[in-house]
């Protein structure tokens, strides 16, 4: 995901606001030797899996330990359930479009409660690493971030069809309203979205490192 100026990701702008905004997450910087035992059939599929990726054991525990930390433990308690992409899609293209729209609104609560209950903060930067969070473990949409001097976009894109980018603009357009106090203006295609905030309206670490 491209970002701007000293970020080369939003990944390094989640890094940033761990020490800078004080978040309530665990600190993952530097490390530590520890031994433990495991299963030697675990071991075996790590092995497996670690050498068919082109990586080692260590970095493969390392990502599935990092998803656990930043995602499961806290999703757990708001009911995630994982299901397929397919099955996701099949589940969403059956449903009436006024019912699309009353999931997406229910959506749009969850993500504020995301905001609250991870980063302890309203602002841009915390609804962009729930954005992040979302794109990197649920895996149904990618997303980039750019910005002017007058201008945030956030550009959303999606192969999950029409009705699902139509669930999405309503979940995120309705969670950033209630979470920022500022409603987006949104522009839509087929398989793309595109939110854009006033920059006086989203101020925040942001504009630091984008000097």
């Amino acid at each position: 995901m491209q970002y701007l100026s000293k970020a080369k990701s939003y990944g390094d702008i989640y890094s940033i606001m761990r020490s800078k905004a004080s978040l309530q997450k665990p600190k993952l910087e530097g490390t530590t030797n520890k031994t433990f035992r495991l299963p030697n059939g675990i071991l075996e599929v790590l092995s497996a899996d670690a050498e068919e990726n082109g990586t080692t054991v260590t970095d493969l525990l390392v990502s599935i330990l990092t998803r656990y930390v930043d995602f499961d433990r806290e999703a757990k308690k708001f009911g995630f359930v994982t299901i397929s992409k397919n099955t996701f899609r099949a589940l969403l293209d059956s449903l009436p479009d006024e019912k699309v729209q009353e999931v997406a609104l229910a959506q749009s609560v969850v993500i504020e409660e995301f905001v609250n209950f991870w980063f302890r903060k309203r602002d841009i930067d915390s609804v962009l690493a729930t954005m992040d969070i979302v794109s990197k473990y649920q895996k149904v949409f990618e997303y980039t971030v750019s910005r002017n001097d007058r201008e945030m976009t956030i550009t959303i894109r999606s192969d999950f069809g029409r009705k699902f980018i139509r669930f999405i603009r309503t979940a995120w357009e309705r969670g950033m309203a209630s979470t920022l106090g500022v409603t987006p203006r949104v522009e839509e295609e087929e398989h793309q979205l595109t939110f854009v905030l006033p920059i006086s309206e989203t101020k925040s670490l942001l504009t630091d490192l984008a000097t």
